[in-house]
């Protein structure tokens, strides 16, 4: 990953999302290749030059998947203002320390098939464009807008003002960690200070996602980390009155679902309404 980020590089393996990355208009630095057979079934004109043929144990030196796929592209990493115009879902989601790559990818894949504004993952969060969360993925990485590892502060800037927030995310007593109405920014940009009580026992008002009206204008959904929740900084930024706590219900001994089908969920959910 170091590598990766101090070049701004991506690591693409497989013929289908190098197909994609390519269809994309992604910028290619390097295509390798132990199989000739793929290279034809590529659609993209790029000129020889951008072509490695290598043996099959230095592919698998290149991957980090357990079955060599025959072929991997070294891109160019696209910048996060990616403009999708088919996009038409006024939804961004928000992954606050999500770190399982499985989960990740299934989110990225799901923002872009709903069409959302765009995927915004915090601080200590799994990288974005680690090799098994493109997997995941499964070319969404190139079909909607992506901000990985923000600060809060960041993300507040991003969203404004008029943007309601949603939490997803709730422990077992139905007990969230949220405040009434504001929050302020002090001169330490990572410190939120909230008018109000924290710990506040709001499960009488925590209400399930589908009943949450997703047509008002823009909305973002926070959702937490497999181990770790959501973050006290999220929670302060959703203070007030464009902060709502959301859930799935379920049944019998089952108190979480995954990230990836948490928002999977919901996101449709918005989909469905809009």
């Amino acid at each position: 990953r170091s590598y990766r980020d101090r070049h701004n590089r991506i690591l693409l393996e497989g013929l289908r999302i190098v197909h994609d990355a390519l269809l994309a208009n992604m910028e290619p630095i390097t295509i390798f290749y132990s199989n000739k057979n793929l290279i034809d079934k590529l659609t993209s004109k790029l000129p020889s030059r951008y072509f490695v043929p290598v043996d099959d144990k230095t592919m698998k030196n290149l991957l980090t998947a357990l079955t060599p796929p025959g072929i991997v592209g070294v891109f160019k990493k696209p910048c996060s203002q990616l403009k999708i115009e088919s996009n038409v879902l006024p939804l961004t989601v928000i992954c606050d320390r999500v770190k399982d790559p499985s989960n990740l990818g299934t989110i990225v894949r799901t923002c872009a098939a709903a069409g959302c504004q765009a995927l915004i993952t915090t601080e200590y969060s799994t990288d974005l464009w680690d090799p098994k969360v493109l997997r995941g993925g499964a070319g969404g990485h190139f079909r909607v807008p992506l901000y990985g590892l923000l600060s809060w502060k960041q993300i507040a800037d991003m969203l404004g003002d008029d943007t309601r927030l949603y939490l997803a995310e709730s422990d077992n007593t139905g007990k969230i960690i949220i405040s009434p109405w504001k929050y302020f920014v002090v001169e330490n940009p990572i410190s939120w200070h909230c008018y109000g009580t924290l710990n506040l026992d709001l499960g009488s008002i925590i209400i399930p996602y589908f009943e949450v009206d997703w047509t008002l204008g823009p909305s973002a959904l926070i959702v937490g980390g497999e181990t770790t929740g959501i973050s006290t900084e999220a929670q302060m930024l959703a203070c007030g009155e464009r902060g709502q706590a959301v859930h799935i219900p379920m049944v019998g001994n089952i108190d979480s679902l995954s990230a990836g089908i948490s928002v999977a969920l919901i996101v449709y959910e918005a989909f469905r309404q809009i």
